[in-house]
Formats: structure tokens, sequence, C-alpha cells
């Protein structure tokens, strides 16, 4: 019974590190996860899957997450104004596995509907020209 005890304790700290459970994560959770099947399937698709490229994605994924909660901490312990770093790494990390999931669908021979990328390809621009302060 206290493993539970534990393991909730962890489980309120990593969501706390992250800075709290919102959209935005919950967003990204779902975008790794779909990243991950798609490439998955690719691979056996191309009769490459191995443990090794499981190990990489796993820590590849650590690091992601440990970066959004490095952007948290900058923003709540150092800069205390906001969420405005954590909000830019989540949303890069958002279209970078929006892009990954669009190039392992075309490589398994699914058409993407051009609709479908001038939409995400607007959303970019404009989350781009935020930023940048166009």
């Amino acid at each position: 019974m206290s493993y539970i005890i534990y393991l909730s304790k962890f489980i309120d700290i990593l969501i706390w590190f992250l800075g709290g459970f919102d959209g935005l994560l919950l967003a990204l959770i779902i975008f790794v996860s779909s990243e991950y099947i798609s490439s998955v399937l690719l691979l056996f698709f191309l009769h490459q899957f191995s443990f090794k490229f499981i190990a990489q994605w796993v820590s590849n994924k650590c690091v992601l997450f440990l970066l959004i909660g490095i952007a948290n901490t900058i923003d709540t312990l150092l800069i205390k104004n906001g969420e405005s770093l954590r909000a830019i790494t989540l949303w890069f990390y958002i279209s970078y596995e929006l892009i990954i999931i669009l190039e392992n669908s075309t490589k398994l021979g699914l058409p993407i509907p051009e609709n479908f990328i001038n939409f995400i390809d607007g959303i970019l621009k404009h989350f781009k020209g935020e930023n940048s302060g166009d």
C-alpha cells in the first residue's frame, strides 16, 4: 500500500515540475504518443524495428519533458511573471511532434489532405509571428 502513496507523491512532484496538467501538456502527451505509434508502425513497415530505437526514443522524450520542466522553473522561479517560456516550449515540441507524425504518415503511403497541411502551416506561421513580435 505504501508504494501507491510514493507513486502518488512522485506524480504530484512531476506535474508540479512540468507546470501543471493543462491543455497544452495534455496535447503534447497525445502528440508524443501518436508520434511513437506512427514511428513504430513505420519501422515495422520498413523491417527496421529494434529495441535500440525504443531506448533512444524513451531517452529523447525524457529529455523533452525535462526541458519543459526547466522552462517552467525559469518562468516560475527566475522570471516570476507567468508561463511564457513554458508555453513557447510546449508549442515548439507539439509542432515538432506533428511534423514527425506527418512525415511518418507520408512514408507509410498515407496521403495528407492539402487543406490539413495548409491549416497546420497557417497555425505554425501564426505562432511564429506572435513569438517574434511581428
